[in-house]
């Protein structure tokens, strides 16, 4: 007899995650503030309805597994301070060295390393739980040992999340009504931090709190790569914004007359580089809506409605997908704006992911390909899978996979990738893993590098239902759909985040 499903409510109390204190203030330049109520209502985006059970494998020093367990995690295990009971995650997004995630009762968790404000919250030490095994390097460790939950003062009353996506040190948020608050901090060229520049002419180098970020509406969808942002709105339009050197951003940061005027105060090449904060339109063509966007560390791709993908940024090892001059110094290190990627016409891809030098997509048929560099490990094979030179470049320095390859010819349903190790799903079931494999990110034995892609074996998470995957540097995240508790959806339209307050 098949086991019952036990109803849940949407709300829930939280004893296991500890909230900050609130106190009310008045909100500065660049704080969440409320759209006018004039506004007109566009989009309405769905809210996650499976609850997960949250599994991680890897090293946290910095805690992002577990910081109640052990730092290293060899097996992909449940994290226990995730309760489904209480906390109810529907959502989860995994940056560097942070991760956080989105509740049923419409909260927002984060822990991990928060030096940049990536958590949202002060980045001062607090003192915590200190994981076992912990070293004193810990005394050091701004993380605060504690995972706890953005407070409702900080976004304006009846805001309702919907996704969450994640950078290196930053975290944004993506409403209902398509909206996009962000925190954290991005790290620039000149290794300095950056977030944003406000109408006062100020540049802000990170921000703990959730500010709205200006001049996006109606947005649909939001993808972060290492240190840059995309969003996606209903018509089809391709926002960026973030650290731009390697042509991440895929437009041209021009600085107009008014601009200087302006800000006379700072020089061109100062104001261009503080523009890059500001969300632009990538100028892809008119003619070809946009379904999906996709980021890999330093680059990015598009999907359109015809099934063509479009591809910029960094392409040292032809990680775009365009081989134009790829391997050949002075030539074809980055892609500066969007090009239709040859090599994909006609794959009808699903979706796409990107580490440092290499990408993965799947297709809507389950096939998986690779590409990218080919003497890094990342691309799963062992040894090159052709002697082609129009597939393969090889000068005895670098070696490239110039032609999307299939790993996998069926089964594969979704994909996540490091800046140098991968997972992924087939069969809705089985999650492999191949990369970069030092810290046991990969959940496999304790070989420094795993070749090809290997199914995961750990008992937890056998034979499960995967609903959501992620990566950072030096950790895994494999979420399981709870397929024995439902969501009451009844009161789903009148949850929002509580707003707390103290005296």
């Amino acid at each position: 007899m098949a086991a019952s499903k036990r109803k849940m409510p949407k709300s829930g109390r939280n004893d296991t995650f500890r909230s900050l204190p609130v106190k009310r203030s008045k909100i500065s330049e660049g704080k969440a503030t409320k759209p006018s109520p004039g506004s007109t209502k566009e989009v309405s985006n769905a809210t996650p309805s499976k609850l997960l059970d949250v599994h991680v494998c890897g090293y946290g020093d910095r805690d992002e597994l577990d910081p109640r367990q052990s730092v290293r995690v060899t097996q992909a295990h449940l994290n226990k301070i995730l309760d489904t009971e209480t906390d109810g995650v529907v959502d989860i997004a995994s940056g560097g060295m942070h991760v956080a995630a989105l509740t049923r009762g419409n909260r927002i968790l984060t822990w991990g390393f928060n030096a940049s404000c990536a958590r949202g919250r002060n980045p001062a030490r607090k003192q915590g739980h200190k994981a076992k095994g912990a070293g004193d390097s810990y005394a050091d460790n701004p993380c605060g040992y504690e995972s706890a939950a953005i407070t409702g003062y900080q976004f304006p009353p009846e805001t309702k999340i919907v996704s969450l996506s994640a950078a290196d040190n930053a975290t944004w948020a993506l409403t209902e009504d398509g909206l996009v608050y962000g925190w954290g901090s991005y790290v620039m060229w000149d290794g300095k931090p950056g977030f944003y520049f406000n109408s006062m002419n100020e540049h802000v180098a990170g921000d703990s709190n959730p500010i709205l970020i200006p001049g996006l509406k109606n947005i649909i969808q939001i993808c972060a790569g290492a240190n840059f942002c995309l969003a996606l709105d209903n018509n089809g339009k391709v926002y960026s914004w973030g650290r731009g050197d390697q042509s991440q951003l895929g437009r041209r940061l021009v600085v107009s007359r008014a601009d200087s005027t302006r800000h006379s105060t700072m020089s061109i090449e100062t104001l261009r580089t503080n523009m890059c904060f500001v969300p632009g339109i990538v100028p892809l063509p008119k003619a070809k809506k946009i379904v999906s966007i996709h980021a890999g560390s330093d680059h990015a791709f598009a999907i359109d409605s015809e099934g063509n993908t479009w591809a910029w940024g960094l392409n040292n090892f032809g990680q775009t997908g365009i081989t134009a001059g790829v391997g050949i110094e002075g030539q074809g290190g980055t892609v500066a704006f969007p090009k239709k990627v040859p090599s994909l016409t006609g794959k009808n891809m699903k979706m796409l992911v990107g580490g440092s030098c290499h990408s993965v997509g799947i297709t809507h048929s389950g096939e998986c390909l690779v590409w990218g560099r080919l003497d890094g490990r990342w691309c799963g094979f062992h040894g090159s899978p052709t002697d082609d030179p129009k597939k393969v470049f090889h000068d005895g320095k670098k070696c490239i996979l110039l032609e999307p390859t299939p790993l996998f010819h069926s089964g594969c349903t979704d994909a996540s990738a490091g800046a140098y190790h991968n997972l992924l799903v087939r069969d809705n079931s089985k999650v492999y893993s191949w990369g970069l494999n030092s810290s046991r990110q990969c959940s496999q034995s304790p070989n420094e590098y795993i070749r090809v892609p290997t199914l995961i074996g750990s008992e937890s998470i056998r034979g499960k239902k995967i609903s959501r995957i992620g990566v950072g540097a030096q950790h895994s995240i494999i979420a399981l759909a709870r397929e024995d508790v439902e969501i009451d959806e009844a009161p789903a339209k009148t949850l929002r985040i509580k707003v707390e307050s103290s005296d």
